[in-house]
């Protein structure tokens, strides 16, 4: 899209990132308008009906990450995207049928925030993305519960966030980006600010306590209401959103299904201190630290790092109450660097290196998942649901410092997308 008003002459410019394709000689945006290049153009025409889209380009964009580059004749990155499948990037997007939509431009176009889904499945290639006024837009998923150990029943909930009834019939409930496994039932109205909520019993599929994406369509099927996607969950502990209706999803202290969610569950491994940005230069010396606010020590053994950095923390690693644990880059670099730290306080090494410019960390524990299959034969795995993450970032909130820490003795939710933590002045 070329947002000046003059036209733009992109000749010899390059797509690059996970596709590749060159401009032809001629190639010109004009002011305000569109070019469209496409994996397959003569199909593309043919479907929306348009005309003069470009390409083919090689190769394709992955379902759940990719990477976007526009480059200049000369090979400078001019604009970059680095879109992903997961929080805050739109689920919707990631094989039901929506395109991702530049819809917050103020983030800037690398930031998944400033993404949302199309107006409707299949987006809208040439043209502007349309808003259409749609009620049924105030219904959201607000809560579930993935499978559970009996007699508990994994369930879905939807909240109205509106303070008129809506008519949800046909409506449909699915795990599935391209089938719809449960309609809702004729004469399904769901009040202002009221909750419906199906088990699955009711469904007819059962949500995997591995992860997955749940998907709620309109009765039509053009357009994916709500989708959450989420990673491995915690037996017997549901998610949803707190306050009820509003963006961010969190760990629940109970399951409140047909009822007002519940106070987020706190955990008692936070992570407490970050070091991504070491004023020596050398990531070696990057760090992250967790506290145990509870009052029972904890085997990590097995926990690991999902985002952010890898690492698997050894068995019979044990965090006492009110203690710290150090994860290092370097561990022998850190013991030189902090005379307080040992072999109790400290372990390492993780592999990647945090970002600079800010990223999602998570923390995940190690759970055994349990299934059986028709025949009866039984499947033991393990799930790693997320205890603990932060999204730091570099700006607005985040001062430019290099290192951010947690007050122990602050009252905050932890489980959270995006966290402000207190920086730290002290090295």
């Amino acid at each position: 899209f070329n947002s000046r008003g003059e036209p733009q002459d992109m000749s010899c410019y390059r797509l690059g990132g996970s596709i590749s394709y060159t401009f032809p000689e001629g190639s010109v945006i004009p002011g305000s308008g569109f070019l469209v290049v496409a994996r397959s153009p003569v199909d593309l025409q043919s479907a929306y009906n348009i005309f003069g889209v470009l390409g083919p380009y090689t190769s394709t964009l992955p379902n759940s990450k990719g990477t976007v580059r526009l480059l200049s004749q000369a090979g400078g990155v001019l604009l970059e995207v680095n879109y992903d499948a997961n929080p805050p990037w739109p689920s919707s997007a990631d094989g039901a049928g929506h395109s991702l939509v530049l819809a917050r431009p103020s983030y800037g176009e690398d930031n998944g925030l400033a993404w949302a889904p199309s107006d409707s499945v299949g987006g809208s290639p040439g043209k502007l993305d349309p808003i259409t006024p749609d009620p049924l837009r105030n219904v959201v998923i607000n809560e579930f519960l993935a499978q559970s150990d009996p007699p508990l029943l994994s369930f879905i909930e939807l909240f109205n966030r509106g303070s008129q009834a809506l008519d949800v019939s046909g409506c449909s409930l699915s795990d599935d980006p391209t089938a719809n496994k449960f309609w809702l039932p004729p004469g399904t109205i769901i009040h202002g600010r009221g909750f419906l909520s199906f088990d699955q019993t009711q469904l007819g599929f059962v949500l995997k306590s591995s992860g997955g994406t749940i998907y709620f369509r309109n009765a039509g099927g053009t357009r994916v209401l709500d989708a959450i996607g989420y990673e491995g969950r915690q037996n017997g502990v549901s998610f949803g959103r707190v306050p009820d209706g509003e963006p961010a999803l969190r760990p629940l202290a109970a399951r409140t299904a047909g009822r007002a969610n519940s106070a987020p569950r706190l955990a008692d491994i936070v992570i407490n201190e970050i070091l991504y940005a070491p004023v020596s230069l050398n990531d070696d010396e990057q760090f992250v630290e967790l506290y145990n606010r509870g009052t029972n020590a904890i085997d990590l053994g097995g926990w690991k790092f999902l985002t952010g950095v890898n690492f698997t923390f050894p068995i019979h690693t044990i965090l006492q109450p009110d203690a710290y644990l150090v994860v290092a880059c370097n561990a022998s670099r850190m013991l030189t660097n902090y005379p307080n730290l040992n072999a109790t306080n400290l372990v390492g090494n993780f592999s990647g290196t945090l970002s600079h410019k800010g990223e999602r960390l998570a923390l995940a524990m190690v759970e055994p998942w349990i299934t059986t299959n028709n025949l009866g034969s039984i499947t033991t795995n393990l799930i790693y649901p997320v205890v603990n993450e932060v999204t730091y970032g570099t700006g607005g909130r985040w001062n430019r410092l290099v290192s951010r820490r947690r007050s122990r003795r602050a009252t905050w939710t932890t489980d959270r997308k995006s966290t402000r933590l207190t920086p730290v002045t002290d090295q």
